[in-house]
């Protein structure tokens, strides 16, 4: 697996599991060439648990390592990295940590899922990518 193996277009499903219920993602994902990396940007409709729809946005910056990837917030920062082989990561946050884990394995089609625990937050966040 290499990084640009992901260049394209993808329709996302997101599902955000917590205690009083389940969110749910529905929208479009890209990653395109953007200087040494690859710009990943989503667009999509959040159902929150109430009901309520709501518009969502979000963008990553990919820049290949060997054997993997790292990934950037827009503004520079570091968000965290992974490996093809394992596909494990983690994003301290204070006070909360985020565990997650790509998978690969069904390619074309890949998930990544995130363990996120703190005092005030445990969730499950499992976003499926396929091509449109």
């Amino acid at each position: 697996m290499r990084l640009d193996d992901l260049a394209g277009d993808w329709v996302l499903d997101r599902r955000i599991m917590a205690p009083n219920g389940t969110a749910r993602l529905r929208g479009r994902a890209a990653f395109t060439a953007e200087g040494d990396g690859w710009r990943y940007r989503e667009i999509g409709q959040l159902t929150i648990v109430s009901g309520q729809t709501l518009a969502a946005e979000r963008s990553y910056v990919y820049r290949a390592v060997p054997d993997g990837a790292d990934v950037w917030f827009t503004d520079g920062r570091p968000f965290h990295s992974f490996r093809w082989a394992d596909g494990r990561t983690e994003h301290a946050c204070p006070p909360d940590t985020y565990r997650g884990a790509y998978a690969f394995g069904a390619w074309p089609r890949w998930r990544l899922v995130w363990w996120v625990r703190g005092p005030a937050k445990r969730l499950t966040i499992v976003s499926r990518y396929r091509r449109p």
